[in-house]
C-alpha cells in the first residue's frame, strides 16, 4: 500500500507550509504594534523654536518650548550660560524627554541666557536654538510660615520647642524667631530671639510659670521678610506638690491623692507605681478643677504593700507631659 504522507516530498511541503504560517504571522504582528525599534540614521532633528520664560523673578526662572515635528526624538537638552551670550559658554544643565523646566536657586542679578536642542534615537543632535534671556529679579518676600506650634516642657529644665512647615521657595534662607510676653507684641529688634535653617527651634531661655508668645517669619537670600505667622503660645508650668498620702503614711485600699493647684495648667494626670522607676498599675486624667481624685482602679492594693505615686501636669500636648512633680510613696493598710 502506498503512503504518500510518509513521503520526502510530503515532508519537504509540511516545512514549507510552516514556514510560510510563521512568517505570515509575524508580518501582522510587525502591522499590529508599530512601535518598533529606533532605526540609525544620520539626518539631525530640525531646529528647535526658541524658548519661552514665564513669571521670572525671586530666583527662578520657568523656561519651556515646542516640542520638535520629528516622529524619532529620543529628548531635549536646555543650555545655559550668563551674561553674554557665547555659545562656547553654554553648559547643558537639563537633558529630559519633557519640553519645560524651571531653573531655581539663580542670583537676582544675573542675566541668563538659554537655547535648546533636540536629539533623535541616533543621538545626532539638531542645530542649537535662537537664544532667550532674563533675570530673575528678587521682588515678593516667601510666604508666611504655616501650622507654627508651640509646646513647653518643665522635665529637667523649662523650655519651649517651636515647630512650623517647611516653606517651599526655592531661595529662601532661613526664619527669624520672635518672642513676647503678650499676644499683640511688636515684631521687631527688640523681640527677634534668633534665626535658623530648620524648620524647628529650642528655646531654653525661659523662666517657670512665664507664658512666652512666639511669631514666625521667613527671609529670602536678598533679605526679604515674610509678614509674622500668628502668635502661638504656651507655659512651662512649676512641678504639683503633692499632699496626701505622703512620708510612707498609712491609706487606705482606696486612697485619694491630693495636691497643691497649679496656675495656667489645663489638665493633671496621676500615676500610680509599683515602684518609684516604673510599673504603673492605674493612671487618670483630669481638668485643671480637681486637685484630688480617689483610685479607681481594678487592680487591688495589697495591704502593707508600697505604692508609688506622682502628678503631671498638662497644657497643650495631651500625649507629653508639661511638668511632673516629685514621686511620693504610701503604704497600704
Amino acid at each position: 500500500m502506498n503512503n504518500s504522507k510518509s513521503s520526502p516530498a510530503f515532508a519537504f511541503l509540511s516545512i514549507i507550509i510552516v514556514i510560510s504560517i510563521f512568517l505570515i504571522f509575524t508580518c501582522s504582528k510587525e502591522k499590529e504594534n508599530p512601535l518598533v525599534g529606533p532605526v540609525d540614521d544620520e539626518s539631525p532633528p530640525s531646529k528647535p523654536a526658541t524658548p519661552v520664560l514665564t513669571n521670572i523673578g525671586n530666583g527662578e526662572i520657568p523656561i519651556s518650548w515646542s516640542p520638535n515635528p520629528e516622529n524619532d526624538i529620543a529628548g531635549y537638552r536646555l543650555y545655559r550660560t550668563e551674561n553674554s551670550d557665547i555659545l562656547e559658554n553654554y553648559q547643558v544643565i537639563f537633558d529630559s524627554t519633557i519640553t519645560e523646566y524651571i531653573d531655581k536657586g539663580l542670583d537676582y542679578a544675573t542675566k541668563y541666557y538659554y537655547r535648546v536642542a533636540a536629539y533623535d534615537f541616533s543621538t545626532n543632535e539638531s542645530p542649537i536654538s535662537d537664544p532667550v534671556f532674563g533675570t530673575p529679579y528678587n521682588t515678593l518676600p516667601p510666604g508666611i510660615p504655616q501650622n507654627v506650634f508651640v509646646v513647653a516642657r518643665n522635665i529637667s529644665f523649662p523650655e519651649f520647642e517651636i515647630t512650623w512647615n517647611p516653606n517651599n521657595e526655592s531661595d529662601l534662607q532661613g526664619y527669624k524667631i520672635y518672642r513676647g510676653k503678650e499676644f499683640n507684641f511688636p515684631w521687631d529688634e527688640s523681640t527677634l530671639l534668633d534665626s535658623t535653617a530648620y524648620s524647628f527651634y529650642s528655646d531654653i531661655y525661659v523662666f517657670m510659670d512665664t507664658v512666652y508668645y512666639y511669631k514666625i517669619t521667613a527671609y529670602d537670600k536678598g533679605g526679604l521678610e515674610s509678614q509674622p505667622s500668628n502668635p502661638e503660645s504656651d507655659v512651662a508650668l512649676s512641678p504639683p506638690a503633692l499632699l496626701s498620702p505622703i512620708n510612707d503614711e498609712f491609706a487606705s485600699s482606696l486612697p485619694t491623692f491630693s495636691w497643691d493647684p497649679v496656675d495656667n495648667t489645663v489638665q493633671y494626670k496621676v500615676f500610680l507605681q509599683t515602684s518609684s522607676q516604673g510599673g504603673e498599675i492605674w493612671s487618670i486624667t483630669v481638668d485643671n478643677t480637681q486637685t484630688s481624685v480617689q483610685y479607681t482602679g481594678t487592680t487591688a492594693l495589697e495591704s502593707g504593700r508600697l505604692y508609688y505615686w506622682k502628678v503631671a501636669t498638662i497644657t497643650k500636648d495631651p500625649i507629653g507631659m508639661n511638668s511632673f512633680s516629685n514621686i511620693q510613696r504610701f503604704r497600704v493598710q
